[in-house]
């Protein structure tokens, strides 16, 4: 009973660490706004970190890593992206676990050598598994373009629901909700980053619907949870990622058609906006001051 309640732990975990969060009913809340959202992709991000789960007790993985979801978030991410965009077929879930599997190892290669790689584990798989697909010519899933009126408030909190592909406002808000479980004053400040990244981004013509989606704050809130804190520096970091995430998704949305080839560039600009303040730290000596 332990055993199960402990895997049960660590797959919820693998949700709650999606937003660096360690929190099993914060994991239980983004699950649920996942499925409210897609429930295919639900299915294939459990799926994804059940695989890398396993093959991480198999292999003899950290097992506090493992309790803490550490091997089940970038599978959960390749699950989610391959099932929002490509039609459900025997070969796509295959795919699914594959992915989750490859995932979890990269993510172990990269936390035995102390390599701050976030979700770039997911990123590169996503990418291999959609040229895999695309050269087996899996059917896309024809979505119908969901214009909502713009509502300051609601591309805020969507901003939430989007780093798991869910543009639903009702997911954005249990996402929210669990994030605040985990960690409160982390998520506020996030929550305040993505509204921000809403209110600049009305100023850019052209890209009205992206910002209602939420589509500008989901990678701005990623690093903003990466650097929050209680200290000056603290805050300088998550300004500074905030300003150089924001630069990067602007910089990679301007050239969004060299991405279409392998799918898209999912949370890169967070991936690089991180790297660049923790090289920056590195060189500043801030984290002295912590």
């Amino acid at each position: 009973m332990t055993a199960l309640r402990n895997f049960l732990v660590a797959i919820l975990n693998g949700f709650s660490q999606i937003f660096l969060q360690k929190s099993w009913i914060a994991g239980l809340l983004i699950a649920i706004g996942i499925g409210i959202g897609n429930i295919l992709a639900l299915v294939a991000a459990l799926l994804a970190i059940f695989s890398s789960t396993i093959v991480s007790l198999v292999f003899g993985f950290s097992k506090e890593n493992i309790q803490s979801g550490l091997y089940g978030f970038s599978p959960a991410l390749v699950g989610i992206a391959l099932l929002s965009v490509f039609q459900p077929t025997i070969l796509l879930w295959i795919l699914v676990v594959m992915g989750g599997v490859l995932a979890g190892v990269i993510q172990h290669y990269c936390i035995v050598r102390k390599l701050p790689v976030f979700t770039l584990p997911f990123i590169l798989i996503t990418w291999f598994l959609y040229v895999v697909s695309m050269t087996f010519s899996l059917n896309k899933i024809e979505v119908n373009p969901f214009t909502p009126q713009f509502n300051f408030f609601q591309a805020g909190i969507r901003g939430f629901g989007e780093v798991v592909f869910q543009s639903n406002f009702l997911s954005g808000v249990l996402i929210l909700l669990g994030l605040m479980f985990a960690h409160f004053r982390a998520t506020i400040v996030a929550f305040l980053a993505s509204f921000l990244s809403v209110l600049i981004m009305m100023n850019f013509e052209g890209i009205q619907t992206d910002n209602a989606l939420g589509l500008f704050g989901f990678n701005v809130l990623l690093t903003t949870l990466v650097f929050a804190g209680n200290s000056k520096f603290h805050a300088i970091k998550m300004m500074l990622g905030f300003g150089v995430t924001l630069f990067f998704h602007l910089l990679m949305f301007r050239f969004s058609n060299a991405f279409q080839w392998v799918g898209g560039y999912f949370t890169l600009p967070f991936v690089l906006g991180s790297w660049c303040i923790l090289w920056l730290d590195a060189k500043l000596g801030l984290t002295q001051n912590k």
